[in-house]
């Protein structure tokens, strides 16, 4: 074999090998990396779905500039079995003072953040106490995270300190 077929079968070789090392990333380093601080990992399949699906992760949550906070899914395994968590990163504790891992039960969906201060807080309920509707006459103030997947949309809304949830389809 001449010795040109063997540098160029070394060198896709090496190639493929690099390639395989690397490691994935379903969202902006900083972001898989602030997920590790915290236990929890990047969705690595998240994207293994088929129809239109949303990122993973959303930017400008609390008010300043948008890299300055972020919202983003993670999992945790423990015992075999994934659980989910949305986290929420940046400067929030000032402003909002809600926990920053809110654990979610299904298999999330996409992203997006959206503020509409004509919302009634009483839409929602508390996701502590899932039974107990959000306060009366009150109105969303500051911006809510949404996810949706397969039809369903969730929202959380940090009130006090607390999250409240909607769930619709």
């Amino acid at each position: 074999m001449p010795i040109i077929y063997v540098v160029v079968l070394a060198v896709a070789v090496l190639h493929v090998t690099e390639t395989a090392a690397d490691p994935k990333y379903m969202m902006p380093r900083e972001l898989v990396e602030h997920a590790r601080e915290i236990g929890c990992a990047q969705i690595e399949d998240f994207f293994d779905t088929m129809g239109m699906i949303g990122p993973p992760y959303v930017y400008g949550y609390v008010p300043g500039r948008p890299e300055d906070s972020a919202v983003f899914w993670c999992e945790k395994t423990q015992g075999g079995k994934r659980q989910f968590f949305l986290a929420i990163r940046g400067k929030a504790d000032g402003v909002l003072g809600c926990p920053r891992l809110i654990p979610f039960p299904a298999y999330p969906g996409g992203l997006d953040i959206y503020r509409e201060p004509t919302e009634s807080l009483e839409q929602f309920t508390y996701l502590d106490a899932p039974k107990v509707k959000g306060p009366r006459g009150e109105r969303t103030i500051h911006n809510t995270i949404r996810t949706s997947s397969r039809g369903l949309e969730t929202s959380f809304y940090c009130h006090e300190g607390r999250w409240l949830m909607r769930s619709r389809d």
